[in-house]
This record gives C-alpha cells, sequence and structure tokens, in this order.
C-alpha cells in the first residue's frame, strides 16, 4: 500500500467511528430528553460529544476526497503541458470492459486521439492508481490510434488489470514526443510506477537534451473483477 491508500484508510476509519460514536450519542441524548433526565450537565456534554464526533466524521469525509483528488492528479510538470483529448471504445460510463483485464481475455484496450503536431512517437502509460501505482502497460507507437487487442501480453507491453479485490481506478496517459527517449526504462507488472518519474525519462530524447515531449492526454476508468 502507498501512502495515498494508507491515509485513506486511516480517514476511512476516522470516518466510521466518529459517526458511530455520534450516532451513540445522539440516540442517548435523545433518550435523556424524552425521559427528561434532571442530569442538565449529563445532557449538554452529550451533545457537545455528539457535535464534536459528527464535525471530525465531517473533516475525515473532507480530507479522504482531498486525497482521492492528489493520486489521481496529474503531476505539476504535466500541467503545464498542452493537451489532447483520448478515445476509447472500451471505456463506457467511466467503466473499462471487462475484457480488457488480464483474467478475462487481456485485450489492450482501443484508444485514438489526433495528431499532435510535431510528434514523431507517442507513449502510452496504463497505471493502477489504487494498487500501488502498479504499471500495466507501457509502449511507445508512432501512430495516433490503437486497435483493440493489438497488444497482447506482457512481452508485447501490456498485462490487463487484475485488481486483488473492489473495483480500481486505472489512467491511461498518452505522451506525445518530439523523438525517441534514450532513458526510458520501466518495469512492467510491478508496483511503484511514478508517472512524475516515467515523464522524466520521457522528456529526454536522443536528439534533445530538454522538452522531448510535446503534449499528452489522459483517460479514467474502474475495473473491477466480475464488474
Amino acid at each position: 500500500m502507498d501512502i495515498y491508500q494508507i491515509t485513506k484508510l486511516v480517514l476511512t476509519i476516522i470516518f466510521a467511528a466518529c459517526s458511530l460514536f455520534a450516532v451513540v450519542c445522539l440516540i442517548r441524548w435523545i433518550i435523556m430528553v424524552i425521559l427528561k433526565n434532571p442530569d442538565k450537565k449529563k445532557r449538554v456534554n452529550t451533545a457537545k460529544a455528539t457535535l464534536i464526533a459528527a464535525a471530525i466524521a465531517v473533516i475525515a469525509m473532507i480530507a479522504h476526497f482531498m486525497v482521492a483528488v492528489k493520486q489521481y492528479d496529474i503531476p505539476i510538470g504535466m500541467k503545464e503541458l498542452p493537451t489532447f483529448n483520448i478515445t476509447s471504445d472500451n471505456l463506457h460510463d467511466g467503466v473499462w470492459d471487462e475484457k480488457v483485464g488480464a483474467k478475462h481475455g487481456n485485450v489492450s484496450p482501443q484508444l485514438s486521439w489526433n495528431k499532435v503536431d510535431g510528434a514523431a512517437a507517442y507513449a502510452i502509460v496504463m497505471i493502477d492508481n489504487d494498487g500501488n501505482n502498479w504499471l500495466h502497460w507501457a509502449v511507445k507507437i508512432d501512430d495516433t490510434q490503437v486497435e483493440e487487442g493489438h497488444f497482447k501480453d506482457k512481452s508485447e507491453g501490456y498485462v490487463g488489470p487484475y485488481p486483488p479485490s473492489g473495483s480500481h481506478y486505472y489512467t491511461i496517459y498518452v505522451i506525445a514526443l518530439k523523438d525517441d527517449a534514450v532513458n526510458y526504462d520501466v518495469q512492467l507488472d510491478k508496483g511503484n510506477a511514478d508517472i512524475a518519474q516515467i515523464f522524466s525519462q520521457l522528456d529526454s530524447g536522443s536528439n534533445t537534451e530538454q522538452s522531448n515531449i510535446i503534449a499528452m492526454g489522459s483517460l479514467v476508468g474502474s475495473y473491477g473483477e466480475g464488474q
């Protein structure tokens, strides 16, 4: 688990615990009011405990959302790039087709985008944001589209999603390059894939010391076993 997953897990536990405590305190306070408990101080303290627990639960929920946004956010260096749109016939209502998964055909998704002026190649990267940044796809092509199933296995640069449990979010990045990247070295089907580091590697081309990347696009969808 990476720092984002650990943080979200802790915040989820805090949210659940505080929400439950707030409900218990609220029920207790209601009972005291109905039964006209003479201990006013006890009623006030119970009401305060309810409000504090509820406030902490709300803060934890907001913090969870902010961490999730940060987790799936694009690195600062990449935000400054021009962007382009990517479409896929295998993404429907934010969900990847089952057949793109490693256990259901391992069919690499269809992708298409408009040609980027000055681009000689495009790098495609797919990362499991919820699975310790697991790297599922890492290839370079010179076309502006990828046919469904073009990349068939790990030796060709693709290992489909296979989340251990539940549904994970998978981001596909398509990065337009002026030239080939001489320092591009990634390990497919492994965790801790740092998109910022991959970005840095791709930005070093064979005929230019800097700014090998022209533009980028991204596409996010969820995938879960038996979805």
